[in-house]
């Protein structure tokens, strides 16, 4: 594939402040949890149900975050969304209490809500119109090492330092680096955008009004297929050892998520990269669960294949979060209809692990039925877009 220079640099600016982003937000409580809670004496269940809060902060602020992003570009909005990451992770070092840990965690979800991937992705969509998959595909490779790198880097600032001094430190990088970048970026609008005249309101409604069964369908293929991702990314040990495998299996088959997720992006980016979305979509909700199929029906040796073809097809997910709403619905008011898909899928993200969790309890392994039933029927969701569609 082959990107030019200006594609190369957004792609690198991006994706190196996506990767800051993730690693300072989504993926601090697996490191800073417990400690946090020790030194708030709260329990560790505080801390999570007040990531939990940021989580369904950051879903409601997505939808006000892509309209402006639409209006005015999104360099403003990436590079205030840098400015309040930093200030509220010094707010959340400072935290003494279950209170003002609940503050510092919303305060979060608003530079969430604003700053990771949706926002980037309208950002890129509004700059560089058709051309925007390339570097979308891009852009998720490079930050798909978030937890690759900002996992050790928080467990060092924590053994080191401590957990109120990492979260400082993660403030200074948003500051010192992120910021910067994000206000070089260079994010003209494209010339699709800029030849193509602004409808009526009259064919404006109408043409909105045409498209809210697809975008329903879409919304609830993304929620089904968000809440898997999450979900097993917070029970899929746990759960494997329900069915007999070791702890040090179970562990190493959520270790092969991650870089199954970054071959995935890999493979669609140089294998798949002139496939329809829609396609790749089905593709990608119907390999996820294969591993847990697999599980099911031959035991335990099944284990490492779990994390892989789920990580296999969240890869893929992400990619197609961004490129699918553009291959339907077009730019035009790309950023709204980001924030508006990411609004429901990011709330039921925010409560997976607990809804699972239930199910766990209620089930025991049979939960990983409840699993695999919820992902395919994204994928029937996903074949219902493409009738709709075309």
């Amino acid at each position: 594939m082959v990107v030019e220079k200006t594609a190369l640099r957004l792609i690198f600016s991006l994706g190196l402040t996506q990767t800051i982003a993730w690693a300072s937000s989504y993926y601090l409580p697996a490191v800073l949890a417990r400690p946090m809670a020790e030194g708030l004496g709260c329990s560790v269940s505080n801390v999570y149900a007040a990531f939990s809060a940021a989580l369904v902060i950051a879903a409601l602020t997505a939808p006000f975050a892509g309209r402006y992003i639409d209006k005015w570009g999104g360099k403003r909005v990436l590079a205030a969304s840098s400015v309040w990451f930093a200030l509220s992770l010094v707010f959340l070092s400072q935290a003494q209490g279950v209170l003002s840990l609940f503050i510092g965690w919303v305060l979060l979800g608003f530079a969430m809500g604003a700053g990771l991937y949706d926002m980037a992705f309208a950002a890129v969509v509004r700059s560089r119109g058709s051309s925007a998959p390339s570097v979308i595909a891009g852009i998720t490779l490079f930050a798909g090492f978030a937890s690759t790198v900002g996992w050790p880097v928080s467990h060092y600032l924590l053994s080191n330092f401590g957990w109120r001094q990492a979260l400082v430190v993660w403030a200074s990088v948003h500051l010192l680096l992120a910021l910067p970048l994000n206000l070089s970026l260079v994010l003209p609008m494209s010339p699709d955008s800029k030849k193509h005249p602004r409808p009526n309101a009259d064919s404006s409604h109408e043409m909105e009004r045409d498209r809210i069964p697809a975008m329903v369908v879409l919304a609830l293929a993304f929620v089904l297929s968000g809440f898997c991702t999450v979900a097993m990314a917070s029970h899929m040990p746990g759960l494997l050892q329900l069915f007999g495998v070791g702890v040090a299996a179970s562990i190493f088959a959520g270790m092969a998520f991650g870089p199954a997720q970054v071959f995935a992006r890999v493979f669609q980016i140089s294998m798949l990269r002139k496939v329809p979305p829609i396609i790749t979509a089905i593709l990608a909700v119907l390999i996820t669960p294969l591993g847990a199929v697999l599980l099911i029906l031959s035991g335990p040796w099944a284990a490492t294949l779990v994390g892989v073809t789920h990580g296999f097809g969240n890869g893929m997910l992400t990619i197609i979060k961004g490129t699918l709403p553009l291959s339907i619905f077009g730019e035009r008011g790309y950023g709204r209809r980001q924030g508006l898909l990411f609004l429901p899928a990011g709330i039921t993200q925010a409560f997976s692990p607990f809804l699972f969790s239930l199910c766990i309890d209620a089930l025991g392994k049979d939960a990983l039925y409840v699993y695999i039933a919820v992902i395919w029927t994204a994928a029937l969701l996903f074949l219902w877009l493409k009738r709709l569609t075309h």
